[in-house]
């Protein structure tokens, strides 16, 4: 089954459960608040772990692919070749976990401080360690799952089917045809 549905599934079965919990009395509240709290802590310590696991390992295999522009088609602007190497590529990815998870706390608490739902608190509480779990460079740094064929750097999007052809190109002559078109697109700008 899709990983998107089994989370949204996981979610909404959560929602119904907490809808029949009386979530608003102060002692439960707190024990909500508090299992909130500690998740996002320890999640946060994880992914701190997994940089600290990539800068010991420190990987200098370089690591060069063609990364599309989102709307580039419009723009016409050519897609962007990146030269860098595993050990960053890793903590980029660490990083961009990270700022998820901050954007997930900042809009819970949105929804928990300014709107008043409680609900948001214990489901985002359980379903973040679904994403955590199914997340790439966990797979790589915490389960140990390096050999895994959909692991190879850079990392395919995990969206639905329908993008799964906007993801980084590998290949030599998709790297070579975008080096080409950067440079007709720079001497086109002089």
């Amino acid at each position: 089954m899709n990983q998107q549905l089994v989370t949204m599934a996981v979610g909404l079965g959560l929602s119904q459960v907490a809808r029949r919990l009386d979530l608003d009395t102060p002692e439960r509240l707190f024990g909500i608040r508090a299992l909130y709290f500690a998740t996002n802590a320890i999640i946060f310590c994880l992914y701190l772990y997994i940089a600290a696991r990539v800068r010991r390992r420190n990987d200098n295999t370089i690591l060069k692919y063609v990364e599309p522009k989102p709307f580039s088609g419009q723009t016409g602007e050519p897609p962007a070749v990146v030269t860098t190497t595993v050990r960053n590529y890793d903590l980029t990815e660490v990083s961009k976990a990270i700022r998820g998870t901050f954007m997930g706390i900042a809009m819970t608490m949105f929804m928990h401080l300014w709107m008043r739902f409680t609900q948001p608190l214990l489901v985002s509480s359980l379903t973040v360690w679904i994403g955590l779990w199914r997340s790439n460079i966990v797979r790589l740094y915490l389960r140990g799952q390096e050999g895994a064929e959909d692991l190879k750097r850079p990392f395919k999007p995990g969206g639905p089917s329908f993008m799964a052809g906007s993801g980084p190109q590998t290949d030599k002559a998709s790297i070579e045809a975008a080096e080409k078109a950067n440079l007709l697109y720079r001497k086109e700008e002089f």
